[in-house]
């Protein structure tokens, strides 16, 4: 399979979408992830809140578990979460706090999270818009494989 053909039915799926697309590339997790250093499991919205915005009471509960994180000062500053999840796969959502960028914080918690994600047997899947290609996947190189490119 070339990962970056489009899809058989990509014309059907852009006529459905218009024009809110987007595009970039698609990975797999291997089944064995070596364990990242200082990573935490997050349960609780409250311990979020120095660093990132947004989380209301209950999120993590309802669907994000497992919130895995990399914690400076005792405060989560890198996190990768479930964007979606299902008994057959779960896509990675990853964030962190603009002052820790660029020191490779968000692999460790996504190495983490995938952990966490397959001892529950669920395949873990990511995918990253073309804009942050370049930064996602030399980060994550040591954690997934390409399967393809998506534009949707």
């Amino acid at each position: 399979e070339d990962p970056h053909a489009p899809p058989i039915h990509m014309e059907q799926y852009r006529a459905l979408l218009g024009d809110q697309t987007d595009s970039g590339p698609a990975f797999v997790f291997p089944d064995a992830i070596d364990a990242p250093e200082g990573t935490i499991l997050v349960d609780d919205e409250a311990a979020l809140a120095r660093h990132f915005r947004g989380w209301m009471p209950g999120e993590i509960a309802a669907g994000c578990a497992p919130v895995i994180a990399i914690a400076v000062d005792g405060a989560p500053v890198s996190i990768c979460f479930s964007a979606r999840l299902s008994d057959e796969a779960a896509e990675a959502g990853v964030e962190t706090a603009s002052a820790f960028r660029g020191r490779g914080l968000a692999s460790c918690a996504v190495a983490g999270w995938a952990r966490a994600i397959r001892a529950r047997g669920p395949a873990c899947v990511g995918r990253s818009s073309t804009a942050q290609s370049d930064n996602v996947l030399p980060a994550l190189s040591a954690y997934v494989t390409l399967r393809a490119a998506f534009d949707l």
